[in-house]
């Protein structure tokens, strides 16, 4: 009996912690989540403009050489 009882608490207790952590939502969490957010929006157009850095050094050099 002893031994159910110590599982049934420790099944709680796991319960418990997990459940507490699945939603921790607050003010920090949602924050960390923008920030993250915005650098990767940085991310990507930072990327797209080397991508179309590269395209017009490309056609100039293109223009240069008469092509």
């Amino acid at each position: 009996m002893q031994k159910t009882t110590k599982k049934l608490v420790l099944a709680f207790i796991a319960g418990t912690v997990f459940s507490a952590c699945a939603d921790n939502d607050g003010p920090a969490e949602n924050l960390g989540e923008r920030i993250d957010d915005a650098a990767s929006e940085a991310r990507d157009r930072l990327e797209e403009a080397r991508d179309e850095a590269e395209e017009a050094a490309e056609d100039i050099g293109d223009a240069l050489q008469g092509e």
